[in-house]
């Protein structure tokens, strides 16, 4: 038969996981995905409640895939990906992984849907034996955006402009989405033979509320810089890998970061 040009094709795995921890974590989505240990927390005749351990056997991250081929627009590529687990806000529900469709020029491509946040870089991360790929540490987050790439030989510059889905930070995706304005970042990216380097800078801004202390409109926003540095070098047999964070309320990214109130005013109510 004529193979079909254009269409979708599935793949996708069965995966399951077992682990077990030797004391209490801080953990997501049924003590599969880790943070970091629990502190001691002693009771009244001073044992360790927190000392004890646990273990869990799940099959959440099993995985469903479809990959888009569609025809040339606008003088570009077209393609386009689905794929989705059960590994959702809670264990064991049907989630949406990435939804992108993307438009590829010789040296442009624009993306649209949901993909990695620019500060996940796919090609320098943690390789942990746990699933959590450094996290509190490691940037982790997908988001709704539209993204721009333009090659210039080994360089890649990068742009993108993000709303927060799944990953939101502190009081949900409100925050941002009532500020008005989406999470900007750019990054350059370096690509040449074994070496593999790039920095990124952002900027987000959110509103925490559409009130102040005495429920009175406010206009009262939160401006907040994140960045990344990152270096990847091939050798044999070794990969090395380094990474830079530095951030302000990166709640969104499953970082131990976020905001609080610092003043009221006990006038106005105005909070600051």
């Amino acid at each position: 038969p004529k193979e079909k040009k254009f269409g979708i094709s599935f793949t996708g795995y069965i995966k399951n996981d077992f682990f077990y921890d030797t004391r209490q974590m801080y953990t997501i989505r049924d003590n599969h995905f880790s943070f970091y240990p629990k502190p001691i927390n002693n009771d009244e005749e001073g044992n360790d409640i927190n000392a004890n351990a646990s273990t869990n056997f799940l099959s959440i991250q099993s995985r469903l895939k479809g990959t888009i081929t569609g025809p040339d627009a606008f003088g570009a590529k077209t393609s386009g990906v689905l794929e989705a687990d059960f590994f959702g806000n809670v264990a064991n529900v049907f989630r949406l992984r990435h939804a992108m469709i993307k438009l590829n020029w010789d040296k442009a491509e624009l993306l649209f849907g949901q993909y990695w946040h620019p500060m996940f870089v796919t090609g320098c991360f943690p390789g942990t034996v746990s699933f959590n790929t450094g996290v509190p540490f490691q940037p982790f987050s997908r988001n709704p955006q539209i993204g721009f790439n333009y090659k210039l030989g080994p360089l890649k510059l990068m742009a993108a402009a993000m709303t927060q889905r799944d990953f939101t930070g502190i009081g949900g995706f409100e925050p941002l989405s009532n500020s008005g304005m989406p999470d900007f970042h750019g990054q350059l990216q370096f690509d040449q033979k074994n070496i593999f380097a790039g920095a990124g800078i952002g900027y987000k801004v959110i509103k925490p509320s559409l009130v102040n202390f005495f429920d009175h409109v406010t206009d009262a926003t939160m401006g907040s810089f994140y960045s990344i540095a990152y270096l990847k070098i091939k050798t044999e047999p070794l990969t090395l890998k380094f990474e830079g964070v530095y951030g302000q309320n990166m709640h969104d990214h499953l970082l131990t970061s976020a905001y609080a109130i610092q003043t009221i005013d006990i006038q106005s109510g105005d909070i600051t």
